[in-house]
């Protein structure tokens, strides 16, 4: 039994202790992880433990922002990471973090813990209510909860994630085999890249963050995440050599050709094969256009994946929309594979809003996923009238900043 009187706050956690205890902890994630808080190179960071005698009990990473007056915001994405069901250890960490961060001027604390509230399954099954105890902990102590929004604009972090739990059998949409033989029948092939990948991906990021008139990632930033997490990270580019592609066209209209010319078949079996050179010679006719657009080698899509002990996330993605016809999902898969292949019990396809009938969702239902939604984020103040003003504040910057990005792009 713990002894709660004795349990001891530190400030100064080593990074290999704090990640050996977020790795196994049944609520980790890879944004409590302490390279992730290198990736985040411009915010402040620190982690922070609550020890019963020599073990860890609770810990959180947190990012830091200065945001005025000598004031700052503790950020804790995806914690903190304790036992929700016993309240007394909670309320403890609480009481020691909120002691911290008035030592530190933070101004408020915010928290989006992995707490499954909600989840609809591959099979369909759903289940509601699931983070209910944590939520009611948490207003207990005093935490300000945002509710249970599904727009990805009233949070840091999407509050609904696809989740493939990899090595089950998962329930993938059939259509997904088909699109990817039919790409690969079209002459799509995907390679794996590093730190190497990063300008090739920004450009593919770029494209989306065009067509849907946002603000994504530069290529620096894609390259410093790439060399911070190394081999554990992993960009799939799906591409089609040109040449290659027409070649094999080129001789399987010689040999349609031939065959149309086979005194043996009657002119059912003509007009079929006729069907198929008229198909050919389109497919000829786009490639040889792409070849004047794009030389030898077009890219189509990618996908950025990072892995961080069983856990894995496909953090971006990115597709050139004009080569749509060959559709972006070898790249989505082989980074899901890439995840599976390298030890990962499950994979992270990022966020969805709204209704899961929406077309985002739609696409990553394809892999077979489980749809989770979060207890949301929760606010701490510390000083609360600093809180209650910058509070005010946030939205309004958050959508000056969100027009400025699209100025830039036009």
């Amino acid at each position: 039994m713990k002894d709660y009187t004795r349990l001891i706050f530190e400030t100064d956690c080593s990074k290999e202790e704090f990640d050996a205890f977020a790795e196994n902890h049944p609520n980790g994630s890879l944004l409590q992880e302490s390279r992730w808080a290198e990736v985040k190179s411009n915010w402040d960071s620190c982690r922070v433990v609550l020890r019963s005698e020599n073990e860890i009990v609770a810990a959180a990473q947190i990012l830091i922002r200065r945001i005025g007056l000598g004031f700052s915001l503790f950020y804790i994405p995806r914690g903190p990471l304790l036992d929700w069901s016993d309240e007394k250890l909670c309320a403890v960490f609480f009481e020691r973090l909120k002691k911290f961060g008035h030592e530190r001027k933070a101004a408020f604390i915010k928290i989006d813990p992995l707490v499954i509230d909600s989840r609809v399954s591959a099979d369909g099954e759903t289940e509601s209510d699931l983070g209910n105890e944590a939520i009611e902990i948490l207003k207990n102590y005093g935490w300000i909860h945002h509710g249970k929004t599904m727009r990805f604009e009233d949070t840091v972090q999407p509050r609904s994630q696809a989740v493939v739990y990899l090595g089950t059998n998962r329930k993938k949409d059939k259509k997904l085999k088909y699109y990817l033989n039919h790409a690969k029948k079209k002459g799509v092939q995907v390679m794996r890249m590093k730190a190497d990948g990063a300008e090739l991906f920004a450009k593919l990021e770029e494209k989306t963050a065009d067509r849907k008139n946002i603000a994504l990632r530069s290529q620096e930033y894609f390259e410093h995440m790439m060399k911070v997490y190394g081999e554990d990270a992993n960009i799939s580019i799906a591409y089609i050599n040109i040449d290659d592609s027409l070649k094999n066209e080129n001789e399987r209209l010689v040999s349609l050709n031939t065959q149309l010319e086979n005194p043996q078949y009657k002119e059912a079996k003509k007009a079929e094969i006729r069907e198929q050179i008229a198909s050919v010679e389109k497919s000829v006719g786009v490639l040889e256009q792409m070849k004047e657009k794009y030389g030898n080698t077009a890219y189509i899509s990618g996908a950025l994946i990072i892995r961080s002990g069983r856990y894995s996330e496909l953090l971006y993605a990115g597709m050139d929309e004009e080569l749509g016809i060959y559709r972006s999902n070898n790249s989505f898969q082989d980074a899901i594979d890439w995840a599976e292949e390298n030890g990962c019990k499950y994979c992270n396809l990022g966020g969805v809003e709204g209704t899961l009938d929406d077309s985002l969702a739609g696409y990553k239902k394809l892999y077979g996923p489980d749809f989770e939604s979060y207890i949301g984020e929760f606010d701490l103040p510390v000083y609360a009238p600093v809180y209650y003003a910058v509070s005010r504040l946030i939205p309004a910057v958050r959508k000056f900043h969100t027009v400025l990005a699209k100025r830039s792009k036009q």
